[in-house]
């Protein structure tokens, strides 16, 4: 120290460096608590929504007028010449029906409602990806020579978390310092200076590859964060989710690299004259069902092959491609016995499992 009127003046503290302290155990598990409090969150306020569709306090609740309904056939049945009873009975089921169809485009339109929401949760979900591949490369470039990027880390672990809020994920650090994230059931969001980006048609999320690849992302694949829980509410309100549906476990690529569709030829699928798929399976009543179809012409088309499973179906069923995947789908609404799987095919479409 100097010496100086006002007593000895130091000169200074000189900073050696800055350590950061980071629980890396601890903040795994809040995410991890994230991850539920968004899931929850999301499927409270859905739920919610819906309970606004099926108020029950009212005159009008559906289960008010179902009662009245059935009241109106009994006290028919004890007077069934009477005018005034048959037309009570008639009023009744015409409010029945009406209420019943209100409820039905009151979902509709909630389900586009949450159609919205998801595009949200996705947009929001393909910003912060972006913004963390850019943050990994900012921190393996600033770190190199080792020094340490300790702000950027801070923002890095803070989007971290709050994407954990969006969307169920795993995420480890490289040698290199650069973080790699994962989400759901194996797909890749983040791999160092690279991002992956979600897709969102209607009420369906798509997972996009660098290739142009989609796999479609459900309540099954995608089980926590706000993503999941809309997920799982929209599959409990949307019509198309009343229909049971089996789809093959592996993508079919062309040859070429190019994306399966329903317009590939046989030809460019490189099968031949006498090539023969054969099929077994069981519709919505639990019947069995057995066909086949042999290649005779190489021109035809990968459709023809799923009309001709719509034909053995007797129709009850749908076959499509989707993300380079066979599906079948139910006809009818509702719980069934639908089944399906190829006991001889040239293509691998894999195992069809009920992916519900």
């Amino acid at each position: 120290p100097s010496p100086s009127p006002v007593g000895p003046i130091g000169s200074g503290a000189k900073v050696d460096q800055v350590k950061r302290y980071f629980d890396a155990f601890l903040e795994a598990n809040l995410n991890a608590k994230r991850m539920d409090l968004g899931l929850f969150s999301a499927e409270e306020t859905g739920m919610r929504l819906v309970e606004n569709i099926f108020n029950e306090t009212g005159d009008l609740g559906l289960a008010r007028l179902l009662n009245d309904f059935f009241s109106a056939w009994e006290t028919l049945s004890n007077r069934p010449e009477g005018i005034p009873e048959r037309r009570l009975l008639v009023e009744k089921g015409k409010l029945l029906a009406e209420n019943i169809r209100t409820k039905f485009q009151g979902l509709r339109d909630l389900e586009h409602e949450m159609g919205l929401k998801l595009k949200s949760v996705v947009d929001r979900i393909n910003d912060l990806a972006r913004q963390i591949a850019e943050l990994n490369l900012q921190i393996t470039s600033a770190e190199t020579g080792g020094h340490e990027a300790n702000d950027l880390r801070d923002h890095r672990d803070r989007l971290v978390s709050e994407l954990s809020k969006f969307a169920p994920i795993r995420y480890f650090e490289n040698k290199d310092g650069a973080y790699n994230v994962i989400l759901g059931r194996g797909f890749n969001l983040v791999d160092v200076d690279r991002a992956w980006r979600l897709e969102i048609s209607g009420t369906k999320v798509y997972w996009v590859g660098h290739q142009g690849e989609k796999a479609r992302l459900t309540g099954k694949e995608v089980t926590g964060g706000e993503l999941g829980g809309w997920l799982r509410i929209v599959e409990q309100i949307s019509d198309d989710w009343n229909h049971e549906y089996v789809s093959g476990s592996r993508a079919v690529i062309r040859p070429n690299g190019s994306l399966l569709t329903e317009d590939v030829t046989f030809e460019e699928l490189r099968l031949s004259v006498g090539d023969e798929f054969r099929f077994t399976g069981k519709d919505h009543f639990g019947n069995t069902v057995n066909g086949s179809y042999k290649i005779t012409d190489p021109t035809k088309t990968v459709r023809d092959l799923l009309n001709e499973i719509e034909r053995t179906f007797g129709f009850t069923v749908s076959a499509y491609i989707e993300d380079r995947r066979l599906y079948i789908k139910d006809a009818y609404r509702g719980p069934g016995h639908l089944a399906f799987s190829f006991t001889q095919t040239p293509l691998d479409f894999g195992s069809f499992d009920n992916p519900s």
